[in-house]
């Protein structure tokens, strides 16, 4: 990164930022460099990350650290005038806004952090007692002058906290928004007796002391996110720092840089949606392979809350079933859960009680890499729908479901709930897959992933002490079939920044995979088979699929056919579009939406 050594100290990295706004003319910078505008508190743990993206991908970040405030060179004035960017990282709001602009492509957006408010003194100052609100109200008020930061949190402050407190009058004229620096170097020199910044901003500055964050009570929450530049040359490139940047493996340093992390794959996604999580253990599990487990762990999360009919009868209850080797936190992310579960959303959790189950074998549900490895049962679809039917009806005591739906093998299981407790639910929604047995070139890309672990001999029979090769070639096989030719082609324009690219995302993969759990999630398919029972599913179903999925390709015929046979059955194909993501698209919700509230007005009691 050219904006200091990879070893600089996580509070050196601080120090250097906070006089610099670094400038980049656009000679200096390399084709294949990866260009990065950041403002504001996630810039700490990107600076130490950064290092560690560019040994493993070879690509160069090229860094200006600005702000998203008014001044020639602020993120928006920057991007106005023609600069070049690949990757945006700013508060969630100023992002959004950004995309309103045209600047960030629309659904790239990717919450990485959670940032508090802090306020700080200088260091030997005394520290004034902010833990209640009114302790706060009374150190504003006798603080001879205040600084805030040119960000959300000082427009927060200025705005809404003030106010609030009822003393804006008072803060006018010893109250300063600091435009070109951090506020701690402002506190540090003394040239304000408080100051207030996101905490991650604060924490490295030198010459200065974190009183403490906000009361709970007048707290504001900022997400900071990250989006690809509309101007981006190497668009997968940047998508693969964004990912990289949200992964697991980055959660630790944003810990320190005095934010909470929200992990991709295991992203707690939009914010304001804050799940209910448990575990749910079913004893004595018997699998149909004739394998069992003493106790058999179900997680699972839950948004609202169960509401009841004068029959007792459960009456706003959603279930979503997640893809093969994702989970229910997969879906908590701002093109799924941020479009159908907020407010006013399709499915308003303020109004429904929604179940997101992590299925056997994936997430924090019983898998082989708890420690079984290969000894672990062999499990199949039927196995899994009946532990999720367990969970909803013996752990959640919820009676009957107003919506059933999931996403690719969630999807798949969508169909066997239908069958198997036809008159469970008011209505399905299978999106992304076929009713029929994986079979055909569906097949064949399983064998593949298949084949090449178990025909490893680093393998060795699931007993192995690091990941084997053959995992590479199963994740490799997953990107191949996730999305589509158009897109991969925009994403990959020629073969040395395909090879970048493909390499990046696949060794991100690579961190967080196991491969007796992939064997595990793709052989469980060997069970699926709708197709004889079909006439069977009672209630309405409204089935979508997309005309670029290369997993179920439309040129088959095999959904319109089938969907057919069921009673009130209906299938719809999505056309290729700059919205549609191949396989992927059953995750974006504004593809689809509509559908979905068609089928709760026609399903309606």
């Amino acid at each position: 990164m050219n904006i200091g050594p990879s070893r600089r100290s996580f509070r050196g990295w601080l120090a250097l930022l906070v006089a610099l706004v670094v400038v980049l003319p656009a000679a200096k910078v390399s084709a294949d460099d990866i260009v990065v505008m950041t403002s504001g508190a996630f810039t700490a743990a990107y600076l130490e990350l950064g290092p560690g993206f560019e040994h493993s991908t070879k690509h160069k970040l090229i860094t200006a650290t600005t702000t998203m405030g008014t001044g020639a060179e602020s993120i928006p004035n920057r991007l106005a005038r023609g600069e070049r960017a690949d990757v945006v990282i700013v508060a969630a709001e100023g992002l959004e806004d950004l995309i309103k602009a045209g600047r960030i492509v629309p659904g790239s957006r990717v919450d990485l952090a959670r940032s508090s408010i802090a306020m700080a003194v200088r260091a030997g100052a005394r520290k004034p007692d902010i833990s209640s609100v009114d302790g706060l109200r009374r150190a504003l008020l006798d603080a001879k002058s205040i600084a805030y930061s040119a960000s959300v949190s000082g427009d927060y402050l200025a705005t809404e906290l003030f106010p609030k407190l009822g003393i804006a009058d008072q803060m006018k004229g010893k109250s300063q928004r600091i435009e070109r620096e951090r506020v701690g170097a402002v506190v540090a020199r003394g040239d304000a007796e408080i100051g207030f910044q996101q905490l991650s901003e604060l924490l490295p500055i030198p010459g200065i002391v974190i009183v403490g964050t906000l009361p709970a009570e007048v707290q504001r929450v900022t997400v900071f996110s990250a989006g690809i530049a509309t101007s981006s040359p190497h668009p997968a490139s940047a998508r693969a720092l964004v990912n990289f940047l949200a992964s697991p493996a980055a959660a630790g340093i944003v810990t320190k840089s005095g934010m909470e992390p929200i992990a991709a794959g295991g992203q707690d996604g939009p914010r304001d949606l804050n799940p209910a999580e448990a575990d749910f253990v079913l004893k004595d599990f018997q699998f149909r392979s004739g394998g069992r487990l003493p106790e058999l762990r179900i997680h699972y999360r839950t948004f609202g809350t169960p509401q009841r009919d004068a029959q007792g009868v459960v009456r706003n209850a959603v279930l979503i079933m997640h893809g093969t080797g994702g989970s229910g936190a997969s879906l908590i992310r701002p093109e799924f859960a941020g479009e159908l579960f907020r407010a006013g959303g399709v499915l308003d959790v303020s109004r429904y009680f929604v179940i997101l189950p992590d299925g056997i074998g994936h997430g924090r549900s019983s898998k082989p890499s708890d420690g079984l490895r290969a000894r672990f049962p062999r499990y199949g679809y039927l196995d899994m729908v009946e532990a999720e039917y367990r969970l909803v009806t013996e752990g959640l005591m919820v009676n009957h479901l107003r919506l059933v739906m999931g996403t690719s093998m969630g999807a798949m299981h969508t169909w066997l709930w239908g069958e198997r407790y036809p008159a469970f639910m008011d209505a399905l929604m299978p999106l992304a897959s076929l009713p029929t047995q994986i079979s055909g070139r569906n097949r064949v890309w399983r064998r593949v992933v298949i084949d090449a672990i178990r025909n490893d001999p680093e393998w060795k029979s699931g007993d192995y002490s690091k990941q084997p090769p053959s995992l590479r070639t199963a994740q490799e096989m997953l990107f191949l079939m996730g999305s589509n030719p158009v897109l991969r082609q925009t994403e990959l324009p020629n073969l040395a920044e395909s090879d970048r690219a493909f390499d990046a995302a696949i060794a991100a993969t690579l961190k967080n995979s196991d491969a007796n759990d992939v064997l595990y999630q793709i052989e469980a398919s060997y069970d699926y088979d709708p197709g004889p029972d079909l006439e069977k599913i009672r209630a309405p179903l409204l089935a979508v699929n997309s005309a670029d999925d290369l997993i179920n390709p439309p040129e088959l015929g095999i959904l319109e056919r089938e969907v057919k046979r069921v009673p009130s059955g209906r299938a719809v194909i999505v056309p290729l579009s700059p919205d549609t993501r191949g396989h992927g698209t059953h995750t974006i919700a504004a593809v689809w939406k509509s559908y979905l509230e068609e089928l709760l007005r026609q399903s309606s009691r």
